[in-house]
C-alpha cells in the first residue's frame, strides 16, 4: 500500500525471515505446488504414469522439481483454488500448445474455462508460439492491436519444420507491428 504497509494475504504480509538462496527457482516452485511425496515408491509410480502419458516425451524436465521441495521446510502457499477473475476486465488471451514439455495444454485449457477467457490452441511443440508462429502472432496481435478478440477454439496448424528445432527455422523473430 502507499503507506508502507502490505496488503493482506499478499506473499509480502506472510513473509518468513530472509533466507540467502542461491536460485529463485525452486523456492518460488516449492511455494506454488507443495508437492506431497511420500516416499520413492509414490515417485516412481508417478515417473511411470508420466511415461504412460507422454511416451515420445516420458519426462518434463519439470519433473526433478517434485524432488526439489521434499525436506526443504518451504511452505506451500498456493491453495490450488479456482481463478478469480473480476469480470469487469477486458477478455484474457491464453495461448496453449499442445505438445509443449513444460505447460500442460489442460493447463492452459483449465485457466481459460475458469477465467472466461480465449484459448488459442497451437497444434505444434515448443514452449511458446507467439512471434514465432504466424497464426497465434496473427490472433494476438489482432487482439492487441485491434481488440479483435480470437474466435471461440481458434486451433493453429502446426507450423514446425521438420529436422530442425522450429524456433531457429525462422531467420529471425518477426517484430510484433506497433502504432
Amino acid at each position: 500500500m502507499r503507506d508502507g504497509e502490505t496488503l493482506p494475504g499478499t506473499l509480502a504480509a506472510g513473509r518468513q525471515a530472509p533466507e540467502l538462496v542461491e536460485h529463485l527457482y525452486y523456492p518460488a516452485w516449492c511455494q506454488d505446488f507443495g508437492y506431497e511425496i511420500d516416499g520413492y515408491e509414490e515417485f516412481a509410480q508417478i515417473a511411470a504414469d508420466m511415461a504412460a502419458d507422454s511416451p515420445n516425451v516420458e519426462w518434463s524436465p519439470y519433473a526433478g522439481s517434485v524432488t526439489a521441495c521434499l525436506g526443504s521446510n518451504i511452505r506451500h502457499r498456493n491453495g490450488f483454488d479456482d481463478l478469480d477473475v473480476h469480470r469487469s476486465a477486458p477478455p484474457i488471451v491464453f495461448i496453449g500448445n499442445h505438445y509443449d514439455a513444460a505447460t500442460l495444454y489442460e493447463w492452459s485449457v483449465t485457466a481459460s474455462e475458469q477465467a472466461d477467457g480465449h484459448l488459442i490452441t497451437y497444434e505444434g511443440y515448443e514452449h511458446t508460439a507467439y512471434g514465432f508462429r504466424s497464426c497465434v502472432t496473427e490472433a494476438v496481435n489482432g487482439y492487441f492491436l485491434e481488440g479483435t478478440a480470437p474466435q471461440p477454439g481458434l486451433t493453429c496448424p502446426d507450423e514446425d519444420v521438420p529436422g530442425g528445432l522450429a524456433a531457429t527455422a525462422l531467420p529471425q523473430r518477426p517484430v510484433p507491428p506497433t502504432r
